[in-house]
């Protein structure tokens, strides 16, 4: 009887291990595997495929570049490892002139095929801010005229605080949360022909309490017919959200400004604002 007892436990306990690596060999079915190799460049890349478990959650790994061929192979483990494709410089770091300490490159955005690129300052001159312009052709990037300061400015406006582009690069909005004693303020340019012009005076939007900094980030439709300006601090940090729209080159404000609801029935330090984005067509944004 004993001997027919430690036999069927002996047998239990062999088909638990069995089970347990039946189900590790399933829930594990792609392995890291690390190649290195180097290119005639003498650029090192690495190849590598992602451990995938059973129900599709990915276990990430550490590593320092990818090959570029994997932009091009279908599989999700592929795709997933190209976004670490190590990137190279181009060209020297790009420093715009007239800066008076500008702290340049505090905030930046690209236009949608990355030939047009605005980089924010907002220490230049004592606080007023600026930002300036940068375009790329061969490879190349050059400065697109003067730094660009909004006019009707008041005090230390830390213009340059964010920046957001249109699709085609061809208008941009600068915020300055601390224009009139930390009010805030947005200015939009426009481009034609290669020359930026302020388009109507700063976008300050209406109904907000205190010092609300509007203009402490800011977002822009593809179309550039569409903006969104955050207020951190507006309402005793409650913060909120301005919406302005174009047309024939006139900015208006569109409906109040915009609170989120379900803050718990509290008024104070949610910040709203702090951050905005809106989609391509300008009908979808969060805040």
């Amino acid at each position: 009887m004993k001997k027919t007892f430690y036999s069927f436990v002996i047998v239990s306990v062999v088909l638990l291990v069995l089970f347990t690596i039946g189900q590790l060999s399933t829930a594990q079915n792609k392995i890291k595997e690390n190649t290195e190799s180097e290119n005639p460049n003498g650029v090192r890349k690495t190849s590598l495929t992602q451990t995938q478990s059973s129900d599709n959650i990915w276990t990430q790994f550490e590593f320092s570049s990818v090959d570029q061929d994997a932009l091009s192979n279908s599989s999700t483990a592929s795709r997933r490892a190209a976004l670490l494709t190590q990137f190279l410089q181009q060209g020297p770091k790009l420093v715009g002139t007239g800066s008076i300490d500008g702290q340049q490159g505090r905030s930046v955005a690209l236009s949608a095929d990355s030939n047009t690129a605005i980089v924010g300052g907002y220490g230049d001159n004592n606080f007023l801010g600026a930002a300036w312009i940068w375009t790329r052709s061969n490879g190349i990037w050059t400065q697109q005229g003067l730094r660009l300061v909004g006019t009707g400015s008041v005090g230390q406006a830390r213009q340059g605080i964010s920046v957001a582009m249109s699709a085609d690069g061809n208008t941009a909005i600068i915020g300055g949360l601390a224009d009139n004693n930390l009010t805030g303020a947005a200015w939009v340019w426009t481009r034609s022909n290669g020359i930026w012009t302020q388009q109507g005076p700063k976008l300050v939007g209406t109904g907000s309490v205190g010092q609300a900094a509007q203009g402490v980030s800011v977002a822009m439709s593809a179309d550039g017919n569409t903006a969104f300006i955050g207020g951190s601090t507006d309402n005793n940090l409650a913060g909120a959200a301005w919406v302005w729209t174009r047309s024939n080159g006139i900015w208006t404000q569109q409906g109040p400004k915009l609170v989120g609801i379900g803050d718990g029935g509290f008024t104070c330090c949610f910040s709203q604002g702090s951050s905005v984005y809106v989609s391509a067509d300008g009908n979808t944004a969060i805040v």
